[in-house]
């Protein structure tokens, strides 16, 4: 795990070579590379560090977000699906 860890800075590095610095969030859940956002019915993102994020238009993957801005997880995202009353 620390090995994908080590990879995404080196790919951060890579693709911001002329700051000097590069910006790594508070790491709530480094133990998990990914962090899971479930979009409930009203649109709200619930991430799996225990945050919430709302896109007011789309979703976080139609916005270009691959990374939570608040763990710097993968963000994997489960689009809601409306239970039904069978």
């Amino acid at each position: 795990m620390k090995r994908i860890h080590e990879e995404l800075i080196q790919d951060i590095t890579r693709q911001f070579p002329k700051m000097g610095y590069i910006y790594l969030p508070d790491c709530r859940c480094a133990e998990t590379v990914v962090c899971n956002w479930n979009i409930d019915a009203d649109g709200v993102s619930h991430t799996q560090c225990k945050e919430a994020w709302i896109c007011y238009e789309g979703t976080p993957k139609e916005n270009g977000m691959n990374y939570c801005p608040y763990c710097g997880g993968i963000l994997i995202q489960h689009e809601y699906v409306e239970e039904t009353g069978e």
